[in-house]
């Protein structure tokens, strides 16, 4: 119930990725939120926008566990990054994030999700063992 009208705030802010002429600038799933942006100065802006909602409705974020993730354009890391700030704290960059089981990486590599599956599988394998015939 929170969260719509934080989605509707968000989507009528016009500052986002543009994907097939639609912005989209965030992807939510009950109180889980990823914000997408094309550049520094947008999700600072969209960041306020969740501020200033939290605020009026007696909100906190948990800044601990908001995280800023940068994706490569190519091989490209940029290692210099303006701060990026929820509620006056500094958002903690990291290389990958996991988001509703799914890990998102830097680089859009799925290696982590395939090893996760991969094992998954191996586990649940029959043993040799099994195989073998009963008398």
């Amino acid at each position: 119930m929170y969260m719509d009208g934080l989605i509707e705030d968000l989507s009528g802010a016009k500052v986002g990725c543009n994907i097939g002429g639609t912005c989209l600038n965030n992807i939510s799933y009950a109180d889980d939120m990823v914000l997408l942006a094309p550049s520094i100065r947008a999700p600072r802006k969209l960041l306020k926008i969740c501020e200033h909602y939290a605020e009026r409705h007696g909100l906190r974020y948990n800044t601990t566990k908001s995280e800023l993730l940068i994706f490569r354009a190519g091989n490209k890391k940029l290692e210099e990054v303006p701060r990026v700030e929820l509620n006056g704290a500094a958002l903690r960059r990291v290389e990958r994030f996991k988001y509703l089981g799914q890990w998102l990486t830097e680089s859009l590599n799925d290696d982590p999700d395939l090893e996760r599956e991969r094992r998954a599988l191996t586990s649940r394998l029959p043993t040799d063992e099994a195989l073998e015939p009963t008398a």
